[in-house]
């Protein structure tokens, strides 16, 4: 939120633009969730570099729905929450708005059979009450396979970029953990980086500074980063250098030393155990300051 406010006093004291203005951290998935919610509410336009998460769109929910239904069964409040998120498919189109009608909300319809006999139940008070049933009924039959059913649903019930995330999903994962594929996977945020204020990973701002930059996670022990071994290939097996000749704390370190030397405003949290900054920080905060002036510390 501070972050934010940052920004937004720059921009509203005129003569800077949004395409110089960061927020950067070394690991800025920590707080996607935070900055998507609270830059809407803001009403500023803050671009993800490294891409938002695919769940936090309306197709990853449609996604997240079906996986729901497929790794957990059939349940009325799990279909009702599919059946509000699917894109226009032959599919949905077969099923009626008023499928619902008649149906006992506090009915938990865990199984087909359930499902047929309460719709039959409601069939009087629809306008096509057969349709209902057979479209519904189609859909259900399908989805109550379970996981083993994974790709047909998808092709079935999704389309467009909600069928290319399920798909990619499925390939980075056995369908049993499609939800847990779900999660990993980010999509473009479709802004223009050109007019809009950047989040974005250390490791992207370096490639390209912006003049007034604040950075998250220094009080943290986050900024550098410690790099622990590998649990599945350890240094006696195979040196860590060997596969990676730089270690993520010099990279940080690196990243931190370019960011801050291009920086006309570099905005920076101040530790609590500290004067001013911390040890770590000190050597490029005070070529920052020779180069631009002095900093800014909230």
């Amino acid at each position: 939120m501070e972050a934010l406010r940052w920004a937004r006093a720059l921009l509203s004291g005129g003569g800077i633009r949004a395409n110089e203005i960061a927020i950067t951290a070394t690991q800025p998935t920590v707080w996607d969730d935070h900055f998507l919610v609270l830059a809407r509410e803001a009403g500023l336009q803050l671009h993800f570099t490294h891409g938002i998460p695919a769940l936090a769109t309306r197709e990853g929910q449609a996604c997240s729905a079906l996986a729901d239904i497929l790794l957990k069964g059939l349940s009325q409040e799990r279909v009702r929450r599919l059946l509000r998120r699917l894109p226009k498919t032959p599919a949905r189109d077969a099923i009626p708005d008023d499928w619902v009608a008649k149906l006992p909300r506090g009915a938990a319809l865990t199984s087909l059979e359930n499902w047929r006999h309460a719709l039959e139940l409601g069939r009087a008070h629809r306008k096509d009450g057969e349709r209902a049933e057979t479209g519904l009924l189609d859909v259900l039959s399908e989805l109550s396979k379970g996981t083993d059913a994974a790709e047909s649903s998808g092709l079935l019930l999704l389309r467009g970029n909600s069928l290319a995330l399920w798909q990619q999903a499925l390939r980075q994962a056995p369908a049993r953990a499609v939800d847990l594929s779900l999660q990993s996977l980010r999509v473009a945020d479709g802004l223009d980086p050109g007019n809009s204020i950047v989040w974005a990973p250390a490791r992207h701002l370096a490639a390209l500074p912006r003049s007034h930059t604040r950075m998250l996670g220094l009080t943290g022990r986050s900024w550098p980063r410690a790099e622990d071994e590998d649990p599945l290939l350890p240094g006696h097996l195979l040196e860590r250098r060997r596969l990676r000749p730089v270690s993520i704390t010099e990279e940080d370190r690196r990243h931190f030393e370019i960011i801050a030397e291009q920086c006309e405003t570099l905005s920076v949290p101040r530790p609590a155990k500290c004067d001013r900054h911390c040890s770590g920080c000190q050597r490029a905060l005070a070529r920052a300051e020779r180069r631009s002036g002095p900093q800014s510390y909230p």
